[in-house]
Protein backbone atom coordinates (compact mmCIF):
# COMPACT_ATOMS: atom_id res chain seq x y z
CA UNK A 1 0.00 0.00 0.00
CA UNK A 2 1.28 3.27 -0.73
CA UNK A 3 1.60 6.23 2.04
CA UNK A 4 -0.23 9.52 0.98
CA UNK A 5 1.83 11.58 2.62
CA UNK A 6 1.80 15.23 1.90
CA UNK A 7 5.32 17.17 3.33
CA UNK A 8 5.09 19.50 6.06
CA UNK A 9 6.92 21.99 4.08
CA UNK A 10 7.58 21.93 0.56
CA UNK A 11 11.32 21.08 -0.61
CA UNK A 12 11.50 24.59 -2.66
CA UNK A 13 10.49 26.64 0.40
CA UNK A 14 13.31 24.88 2.72
CA UNK A 15 15.62 25.14 -0.01
CA UNK A 16 15.10 28.77 -1.00
CA UNK A 17 15.55 29.42 3.21
CA UNK A 18 18.86 27.56 2.94
CA UNK A 19 20.08 29.27 -0.03
CA UNK A 20 19.38 32.92 1.85
CA UNK A 21 20.52 32.07 4.93
CA UNK A 22 23.95 30.85 3.60
CA UNK A 23 24.00 33.71 1.03
CA UNK A 24 24.01 31.28 -2.37
CA UNK A 25 22.00 30.30 -4.97
CA UNK A 26 19.55 27.63 -5.04
CA UNK A 27 21.18 25.90 -8.23
CA UNK A 28 24.58 25.18 -6.05
CA UNK A 29 21.96 23.58 -3.72
CA UNK A 30 20.66 21.40 -5.68
CA UNK A 31 23.77 20.40 -8.04
CA UNK A 32 25.78 17.57 -6.72
CA UNK A 33 29.24 18.18 -7.33
CA UNK A 34 31.54 15.10 -7.11
CA UNK A 35 35.23 15.01 -5.42
CA UNK A 36 34.96 18.56 -3.74
CA UNK A 37 37.48 18.90 -1.14
CA UNK A 38 35.50 21.55 0.61
CA UNK A 39 31.90 20.12 1.43
CA UNK A 40 28.48 21.92 0.01
CA UNK A 41 27.70 22.77 3.51
CA UNK A 42 24.01 24.62 2.52
CA UNK A 43 23.34 21.34 0.42
CA UNK A 44 24.04 18.80 3.43
CA UNK A 45 21.59 21.42 5.49
CA UNK A 46 18.64 21.16 2.58
CA UNK A 47 19.17 18.11 2.80
CA UNK A 48 18.60 17.58 6.13
CA UNK A 49 16.09 20.23 7.07
CA UNK A 50 13.48 18.67 4.03
CA UNK A 51 14.04 15.41 6.36
CA UNK A 52 13.48 17.30 9.58
CA UNK A 53 10.85 20.22 8.82
CA UNK A 54 9.53 18.53 5.54
CA UNK A 55 8.93 15.15 6.68
CA UNK A 56 10.78 13.82 3.20
CA UNK A 57 11.73 10.02 3.12
CA UNK A 58 15.27 9.53 1.89
CA UNK A 59 14.42 7.90 -1.17
CA UNK A 60 12.73 11.57 -2.21
CA UNK A 61 15.49 13.37 -0.93
CA UNK A 62 17.51 11.88 -2.85
CA UNK A 63 16.08 12.16 -5.95
CA UNK A 64 15.22 15.85 -5.05
CA UNK A 65 19.11 16.15 -5.10
CA UNK A 66 20.07 14.07 -7.86
CA UNK A 67 21.87 11.45 -5.90
CA UNK A 68 21.54 7.80 -7.59
CA UNK A 69 21.05 5.77 -4.07
CA UNK A 70 19.20 7.18 -1.08
CA UNK A 71 21.77 5.94 1.70
CA UNK A 72 23.87 8.82 0.14
CA UNK A 73 21.16 11.47 1.73
CA UNK A 74 21.74 9.23 5.36
CA UNK A 75 25.33 9.60 4.98
CA UNK A 76 25.16 13.33 4.57
CA UNK A 77 23.24 13.73 6.85
CA UNK A 78 25.44 12.16 9.31
CA UNK A 79 28.30 14.36 7.93
CA UNK A 80 26.30 17.35 8.94
CA UNK A 81 25.55 16.62 12.57
CA UNK A 82 29.00 16.01 13.30
CA UNK A 83 29.50 19.11 11.47
CA UNK A 84 27.02 20.93 13.57
CA UNK A 85 28.98 19.74 16.69
CA UNK A 86 32.24 21.04 16.13
CA UNK A 87 31.09 24.09 14.23
CA UNK A 88 28.57 26.25 16.34
CA UNK A 89 28.26 28.50 13.59
CA UNK A 90 26.79 25.90 11.69
CA UNK A 91 25.03 24.81 14.26
CA UNK A 92 23.01 28.04 14.50
CA UNK A 93 22.49 28.36 10.97
CA UNK A 94 20.54 25.17 11.09
CA UNK A 95 18.13 25.76 13.93
CA UNK A 96 17.30 29.07 12.66
CA UNK A 97 16.35 27.21 9.40
CA UNK A 98 14.49 24.48 11.01
CA UNK A 99 12.39 26.78 12.78
CA UNK A 100 10.37 27.46 9.54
Amino acid sequence: RKSRYIPKISADTIIAKVATKFNVTEESILKPIRGRRKKNIPRLVAMYACQEVGGYRLVEIAKLFGLARYATVSTNISRLKILIEEDDKIGGKVKEILCV
